[in-house]
């Protein structure tokens, strides 16, 4: 394995999340056909903004993606932004965690009691990263070892 080749991974969004949303959509797009005609007026707008809405927002957190280099670790959703990003050197610590069952349900990021910072796309594994300051930035992935593995490989190169 080239020891200095970045390590790249995207982990698409949970199945049943876009279901939930497609599912919104369908109903939102009822609601327009019971509507009587005299009211569509006020109406379609208002479901037209809540269906984009919710396709922006999907599409939005539709993949988690993390890449580790030589200049740290990087991380974002699906357009590349929000993310985030820690210089090797700001990493006093990594370990695989599990998620628990309120925290499996969130995708995007949001801070938590349990892990700090928590940005993921779907599932129950993650990397919470210490950083030197104390603070904690946990990281969703179904790549968990590998994801450990490339920070590790690249805070040894960088001693």
């Amino acid at each position: 394995m080239n020891q200095t080749a970045p390590y790249e991974h995207r982990q698409p969004l949970a199945r049943w999340i876009l279901v939930l949303m497609a599912g919104v959509i369908a109903f939102e797009l009822a609601l327009v056909a019971i509507v009587p005609p005299s009211s569509r007026a006020l109406v379609v707008p208002e479901i037209a903004l809540v269906i984009v809405i919710l396709v922006a927002i999907t599409w939005m957190i539709s993949a988690m993606r993390t890449r580790v280099d030589a200049g740290g670790v990087w991380w974002s959703l699906a357009w590349g932004w929000p993310g985030g990003h820690l210089a090797l050197a700001q990493i006093a610590s990594v370990e695989r965690t599990e998620l628990n069952w309120l925290e499996r349900g969130n995708s995007g990021f949001t801070w938590t009691m349990w892990h700090g910072w928590l940005w993921h796309a779907a599932g129950a594994h993650a990397v919470e990263i210490t950083k030197t300051d104390g603070s904690r930035v946990t990281l969703g992935t179904d790549d968990p070892q590998g994801l450990v593995e490339a920070i590790e490989r690249f805070r040894q190169g960088a001693a």
